[in-house]
């Protein structure tokens, strides 16, 4: 029943004008920057249909674990998703790819977002990435120092509904115990994907 209810979700949210047509926007300045072109496969996952078969699995396991499905959440999944997706591609050229565009954004993009869950969750998404990367070699791993930049930004910044929602706040901290179990079910769909492959 909970798997009927999200695919009739997904399918209203897909009705749209047939001519419509996804536009995949990236930065002029990244055209001759190979090194950020792995984020690219982030933004084509969103016009996937098969985002579908990740997403009612994901929705299934957070509800199982008493999460209430919300637009936020719905939101934060997808963006999970596409990241796995990405990395499940490019290994660790995207996970440095992603970290990279995050360490150098300014302190108020650490906090959660309606439409996207935290710098910080999302690289703690990836961790298997980073055992395999440029920052498993004995440098800092990339979601320690976001973790210490989101603690930091979260205390210092003006405790106003318009800088950190607290609605926000909470749902990330119901979601980060779950994100080894989210990544799990992300990859039982992905019957082709092997980490060790990379």
């Amino acid at each position: 029943q909970r798997i009927t209810e999200v695919q009739s979700k997904l399918f209203e949210v897909g009705k749209d004008d047939p001519t419509d047509r996804d536009l995949i926007l990236f930065p002029y300045s990244d055209r001759s920057n190979p090194l950020n072109w792995p984020l690219l496969l982030h933004e084509y996952y969103h016009t996937m249909p098969e985002k579908n078969n990740h997403l009612i699995k994901m929705v299934v396991l957070c509800t199982e674990n008493g999460l209430e499905i919300s637009d936020f959440l719905f939101k934060w999944l997808e963006e999970f998703c596409a990241d796995l997706w990405a990395s499940s591609k490019m290994g660790p050229a995207y996970f440095c790819a992603l970290s990279k565009f995050f360490l150098m954004r300014p302190p108020h993009t650490y906090i959660p977002l309606d439409t996207h869950p935290s710098p910080y969750l999302r690289i703690k998404m990836l961790e298997p990435f980073a055992q395999i990367s440029c920052w498993g070699k004995g440098n800092q791993n990339p979601a320690e120092s976001l973790k210490k930049m989101f603690d930091s930004t979260t205390k210092s910044w003006p405790k106003s509904p318009s800088d950190i929602s607290p609605v926000l706040l909470q749902l990330a901290s119901r979601v980060e115990p779950l994100i080894p179990k989210l990544r799990e079910t992300f990859f039982s769909t992905e019957q082709q994907f092997n980490i060790e492959s990379f």
